[in-house]
């Protein structure tokens, strides 16, 4: 819609140069002459302005001609392109970068729940208790024995509740009237005790055996470690 109106707008502004061309041609050829004798140069004259002014206006009309092409060829950016062109202004803002996941302990031992409760004494009964029963070949799962009773509902749910038991383990009646003959075996126990009671250790017996001794198992469901064999009724 806007180029035609261009070119319309054109051909009336050549239309109307051309037509003061000819007007002034006209002018200049009926302009009466003052004396014979000077005719000829005057009519040189006009001949002279006439071909200037022919030229003038033929310069006029194609200068004018050439802004109203570029007019039509090149349109103008209207305002709503130039705001498209132009990128919106954000505000800044601070990208959270998200705390790394807390990865939690990868307990495998069954125990995890009952280590904290267990003291410095208790550990001490344990060491003695594994040193008399095993001397430390097995000693694992003599703890482990003692350990799994604190978490059955029918026995005691402390260290010195499950030893002291009665008539349940042996060397509790003597547990430290019993001297330590072997030193590196008692040394060896207390590695034995460490290990069991550390967060990463995987026991190596099913959570119901209760029980053990040194002559055999009265039920199907058994292990030997050591000396001793380990037994339990599985639910």
């Amino acid at each position: 819609m806007e180029k035609s109106i261009s070119n319309h707008n054109y051909d009336i502004f050549k239309h109307f140069a051309i037509a003061a061309l000819i007007f002034g041609i006209l002018i200049l050829c009926l302009a009466p002459s003052h004396s014979a004798g000077s005719a000829n140069a005057k009519d040189a004259d006009k001949a002279d302005v006439t071909y200037e002014a022919v030229i003038l206006t033929a310069k006029v009309v194609d200068s004018s001609a050439n802004k109203q092409a570029q007019e039509v060829e090149t349109p103008t950016e209207t305002a709503s392109e130039i705001n498209q062109a132009q990128p919106e202004a954000t505000e800044e803002t601070e990208t959270e970068v998200p705390a790394p996941p807390v990865k939690e302990p990868d307990y495998h031992n069954r125990y995890a729940g009952i280590i904290p409760s267990i003291s410095d004494s208790d550990r001490d009964i344990l060491v003695r208790l594994v040193y008399h029963e095993s001397r430390g070949i097995g000693g694992e799962a003599v703890m482990e024995t003692v350990l799994n009773r604190m978490l059955d509902d029918e026995f005691p749910d402390t260290v010195e509740g499950v030893v002291y038991q009665k008539n349940q383990f042996e060397p509790a009646k003597g547990l430290y009237a019993y001297p330590i003959k072997e030193p590196d075996s008692y040394a060896l126990c207390e590695e034995v005790v460490e290990k069991v009671l550390s967060a990463d250790y995987k026991p190596i017996l099913p959570s119901y055996y209760l029980y053990f001794n040194n002559f055999g198992a009265d039920s199907d469901d058994y292990e030997w470690h050591g000396g001793n064999v380990f037994y339990g009724y599985p639910a």
